[in-house]
Order: structure tokens, then sequence, then C-alpha cells
């Protein structure tokens, strides 16, 4: 048997001495969402682009900060091109 959300269970018995009941409530975990984050190149020079890759199960919304923001999660795995701000 799945339990996907918190789930309570009565047995009942009944029997020459009467009736009783017992209850159990089984409460389901929800696991965090799994993230893999790559770069390629992960150590860069002034000018230089790195590929950021990503690979996300469990999640209902992506954010990729600073600068990139939502990103798609139908899209897996995501990929983006970024290239750092020269600081002058």
């Amino acid at each position: 048997m799945l339990v996907n959300a918190t789930t309570d269970y009565i047995l009942a018995a009944e029997g020459p001495g009467g009736r009783n009941t017992s209850k159990l409530t089984i409460r389901a975990a929800i696991a965090s969402p799994v993230i893999t984050l790559q770069a390629t190149p992960n150590t860069l020079h002034p000018g230089e682009a790195t590929r950021l890759q990503w690979n996300v199960t469990g999640a209902d919304q992506l954010s990729l900060y600073p600068a990139i923001g939502t990103v798609r999660i139908d899209r897996q795995p995501g990929v983006v091109v970024q290239q750092p701000e020269e600081v002058p």
C-alpha cells in the first residue's frame, strides 16, 4: 500500500465480548527536491563564459541566482551559458 499523505487507519473487531477499535495514523514524509548543479568550466578568467547545467527532481518551481531568476522546470536537464560581468 502506497501512502502519499497523512492517513488514519481504523481496525474494528467484534466478538462475543463486544466490539473494539484501534486507530493508527501514518504520516507520509515528503522528500525535499534533489538537485544536481554543475559548471563547465568551474574556474573562469575575465571575459570567459561557463555552462551551467542542472537536473532537478521533486520540485514545482526552479530559480537560479544571481541574475538568471526563474527557469523552466519542464526542460530537464536545464542548461544556460553565463558570462560574468567584468570588474572595472
